[in-house]
């Protein structure tokens, strides 16, 4: 039976650069800002309530969970192939997800994030740090959703009300 499943492609909040590896970077005073507010709109979108989290085992992905989390009474998983991974990782990530589970929260890293979602929907979709894509398709499973590249409609970017145009 198909239904509508909705993913939210976040990306971490602000980061420093400051670490013993990239793995152990923290956010930043203003990325816990950022993240704050970006949580607090996807709160006000009563359709997008996430059931289950995918989240990096990055410190900042870590991070930026723990500030959404408290919005949300929900599962996270720690996807370590989330961590700078693309297409496949997501498709690994997701397949444990249970097929009754509409809306997924993925919390991951560029370029990995921006890529699927300018692959999903067919639009360049560039996710700077605490931007979330919301995009939804039509699907029997997760599985096939993720195979229907293109066919996904972009509903909404998330953005903070500032962005500093560094990357992080």
């Amino acid at each position: 039976m198909t239904q509508i499943r909705q993913l939210i492609l976040m990306r971490h909040g602000q980061a420093s650069n400051g670490a013993p590896s990239d793995r152990e970077r923290e956010l930043t005073a203003i990325g816990k800002t950022q993240v704050t507010e970006v949580a607090q709109q996807l709160v006000a979108l009563k359709d997008w309530r996430p059931q289950v989290a995918l989240v990096s085992d990055a410190l900042r992905t870590q991070q930026t969970w723990q500030m959404v989390q408290p919005k949300f009474d929900l599962e996270m998983r720690v996807s370590p192939e989330l961590y700078l991974g693309g297409h496949q990782s997501l498709m690994v990530a997701l397949s444990a997800v249970d097929n009754a589970v509409g809306t997924a929260l993925v919390i991951g890293h560029n370029p990995g994030l921006s890529e699927i979602a300018s692959q999903l929907t067919g639009e360049m979709v560039g996710l700077s740090p605490s931007h979330a894509a919301l995009v939804r398709v039509q699907s029997e499973d997760w599985l096939d959703s993720l195979s229907a590249l293109g066919q996904w409609d972009l509903v909404s970017l998330l953005q903070p009300s500032f962005s500093l145009l560094q990357p992080s």
